[in-house]
C-alpha cells in the first residue's frame, strides 16, 4: 500500500504540480486512509467497495474529527482511488457519488449600526481621496456589491 500511496504522491507532485504542502497534507490523509484499511483488515483493493468507505467515514467520526476535516480526509481518499482505478490497480471506478459530510460554513459577522456608522465616518470629506473613500464605503454598503465588484467599477 505504501508503494501505491507513494506513487500518487509523486503524480501529484510531479504531473498536477501540487504544491508541497499540498502534498503533504496528502500524505497525511491517505496514510490515515491506510491506518483503517489494515485495522479493518482490508488492505485487498480486491474487497474495497461503498462499505468501506462508509466504513472509513465512521472510523474518523469515532476520532472526534471535525466534519471539515472528514470531508479533506475522504477526498484525498477518493482521488487516491480514482488514481489507483486509472493505473489499473482497481477494476472499478469509484463512484463519484460516494457520500461526504455536509461541511458547516460559519455565516459572516456584521457591523453593529454604532460600528457602520464610525465606519462611514472615517474617511475625512475635506480631501479628494476621502470623498472617494466615503463614496465607495456607502456604494459597498448600499448595494452589497463586494470589494472586487466596486474595483471593477468603470465612469460609465
Amino acid at each position: 500500500m505504501d508503494a501505491y500511496i507513494d506513487g500518487f504522491l509523486d503524480y501529484l507532485a510531479r504531473e498536477r504540480q501540487a504544491s508541497a504542502h499540498t502534498v503533504n497534507a496528502y500524505a497525511v490523509d491517505l496514510r490515515q486512509f491506510c491506518d483503517y484499511l489494515r485495522w479493518s483488515g482490508r488492505t485487498d483493493p480486491a474487497e474495497w467497495d461503498t462499505t468501506l468507505w462508509e466504513g472509513f467515514m465512521h472510523y474518523l467520526r469515532r476520532r472526534s474529527m471535525s466534519e471539515s476535516s472528514i470531508a479533506r480526509k475522504l477526498s484525498a481518499a477518493r482521488a487516491f482511488l480514482k488514481h489507483l482505478y486509472r493505473r489499473g490497480v482497481l477494476e472499478h471506478e469509484p463512484p463519484d457519488a460516494l457520500a461526504t459530510p455536509r461541511v458547516h460554513r460559519a455565516l459572516p459577522s456584521t457591523l453593529t449600526p454604532h460600528e457602520l456608522r464610525r465606519l462611514l465616518l472615517q474617511p475625512p470629506l475635506d480631501t479628494p481621496y476621502g470623498l472617494r473613500d466615503r463614496a465607495m464605503l456607502e456604494m459597498m454598503y448600499t448595494t452589497g456589491m463586494r470589494v472586487s465588484e466596486l474595483l471593477g467599477l468603470t465612469l460609465e
